[in-house]
């Protein structure tokens, strides 16, 4: 055998070794990998943002913030979540101001069982969407316990808005239109004697009156949303399968008689048929009689001529 032979066989066997330790090794590493090592979010309850310095922070204190907050995801069932939802919202002061429970088909099937029965085979999901009014300073805790349920996310969205300034304003609309009510009731008083301009000064004032109640109006709706959160959600469950097992109302051979049942109910209705023509023919006595009496007389006269 020749020794250049002998090197090349032996150089491939210590590289089939060493291709084989490499992959065992690489294998290991991945067997290995945890979800830390993959930087994966381990708690969905790091979407909600902390906004305690909206009430620490001193530059932020004197304002007013409107709050919302929308999200739709799945959870495992939707009854428990709902049931949840309401016993956290009521856990920190709030309330459902709405709420739409409903079951969505998707398809269904009606399979014939036997003569008589279908089984009806329907694929359906579940669906609620609620509208929940919390206290401002709670919405973050209420968000966070109840995103400890998602199993999906399909969507989240929270915004705060600054309402100081459209507070502010209001207020002052509605201050300028009552001070402008005040000079024109006291115009009026001078304009008495003049009915035609005091009724139009009149009916000034009260356009410039309703105005100012609907500033203040506008500005309790506001407040209101201000110490109020609002959050919309839309929960959701995979797709369940149920089989209900119905009569089926096309079918009607299985209900059929057999032939004796049949012909013995002919000879009963023929019967009854028979009885009903007689006793008819019994109500007709009186034809009978005068028909009878024609007859003899008749059959008496001709025996006479003959």
């Amino acid at each position: 055998m020749k020794p250049s032979f002998v090197y090349f066989a032996l150089f491939l066997f210590i590289a089939s070794i060493f291709s084989i330790s490499c992959s065992n090794g690489n294998k290991k590493n991945l067997d290995t990998i945890s979800e830390s090592d993959l930087n994966l979010p381990t708690d969905s309850t790091s979407v909600v943002p902390d906004n305690s310095n909206l009430t620490q922070n001193e530059t932020l204190k004197n304002k007013k913030f409107i709050r919302t907050a929308e999200s739709k995801f799945r959870v495992k069932d939707v009854k428990q979540t709902t049931q949840k939802i309401h016993d956290l919202t009521n856990k920190y002061g709030g309330y459902v101001s709405n709420m739409n429970l409903r079951s969505e088909s998707i398809k269904s099937k009606k399979v014939q069982i036997n003569a008589d029965s279908l089984a009806k085979v329907e694929r359906f999901t579940v669906r609620n969407q609620l509208t929940i009014r919390v206290p401002n300073q709670q919405l973050d805790s209420l968000l966070r316990d109840i995103f400890r349920m998602v199993d999906y996310w399909d969507n989240c969205e929270l915004k705060t808005d600054d309402a100081s300034l459209l507070l502010l304003a209001n207020s002052l609309k509605a201050k300028r239109l009552e001070g402008f009510a005040d000079r024109n009731k006291a115009h009026i008083d001078k304009k008495k004697g003049n009915i035609t301009v005091a009724a139009e000064v009149e009916k000034e004032v009260l356009t410039h009156e309703n105005q100012a109640d609907n500033y203040k109006v506008d500005q309790q709706s506001i407040e209101d949303r201000v110490n109020f959160s609002v959050v919309n959600l839309e929960i959701y469950q995979t797709e369940s399968i149920q089989t209900t097992v119905m009569p089926d109302m096309k079918s009607i051979e299985s209900y059929r008689p057999n032939i004796f049942l049949q012909v013995g109910d002919s000879l009963k209705d023929g019967w009854l048929v028979f009885e009903n023509i007689l006793v008819f023919l019994v109500k007709l006595w009186p034809l009978w009689g005068v028909v009878g009496a024609a007859y003899y007389f008749i059959r008496r006269k001709l025996i006479k001529v003959s």
